[in-house]
C-alpha cells in the first residue's frame, strides 16, 4: 500500500521533501532494513526518472525554438541579399 502510494505520487509529481520523509518514516516503522534501502532506492530511481522526462520536454521544446529562430534569420539574410 504505503509504496503505491509513493508510485502514485511520483507519477503525478507531487512529492515535495515533507512527503519524501514521511514516506521514510512510516517504511522504517513498517519494513526492515533491507526492504527499506530497497524501496528508497526504486523511489529514488523514479524521481531521477521523472525529472529526466521533464529535462528531455525542455530540451526538444528548445530545439523547436532554435529550429524556428534559425529559419528567420535565414528568410531575413536571403531578403537582405536579393
Amino acid at each position: 500500500m504505503l509504496l503505491f502510494i509513493t508510485y502514485y505520487f511520483i507519477l503525478f509529481d507531487c512529492v515535495d521533501s515533507i512527503f519524501y520523509l514521511h514516506i521514510v518514516h512510516l517504511y522504517q516503522i513498517y519494513l526492515p532494513k533491507r526492504k527499506l534501502s530497497m524501496y528508497l532506492k526504486i523511489y529514488q530511481m523514479l524521481k531521477q526518472r521523472s525529472m529526466l522526462k521533464k529535462v528531455n520536454k525542455i530540451s526538444s521544446v528548445l530545439q523547436k525554438q532554435l529550429r524556428n529562430v534559425q529559419m528567420k534569420l535565414r528568410k531575413l539574410f536571403i531578403a537582405n541579399v536579393c
